[in-house]
């Protein structure tokens, strides 16, 4: 995926590679001290999710809702062209996530 001309296409581009970022994490602190929250866990139950994160903490596990949906927009459909796109540019980099560290995308493109 080309980015020629437009910084700010290759920087979104970059902050998707999760893998780079958790290998980054992997190499300052051990695997057992690195906790991944995926989003889409976190909206379709943000209890569980947060009780998770308590119980990797090792804090007390308390119900911190009520929860509330915030900053949550309504966006036209991506052109499928660019879903092609995205899932080609992304598919090795999601694969070798969850290759390397166990984190799976299902469900995203590219995986």
């Amino acid at each position: 995926m080309n980015s020629e001309g437009n910084p700010q296409r290759g920087a979104y581009l970059q902050r998707g590679r999760y893998k780079d970022v958790l290998d980054t994490l992997t190499r300052l602190f051990p695997p057992s001290q690195v906790a991944v929250i995926r989003l889409e866990d976190l909206s379709r139950d943000p209890a569980r999710e947060m009780s998770r994160l308590q119980q990797f903490l090792g804090v007390s596990i308390r119900d911190l809702g009520p929860y509330r949906a915030a900053n949550r927009g309504t966006y036209p459909p991506a052109e499928s062209s660019l879903i092609e796109e995205l899932a080609d540019y992304f598919r090795p980099h999601n694969l070798a996530l969850t290759e390397q560290h166990g984190v799976s995308l299902a469900g995203w493109i590219g995986h």
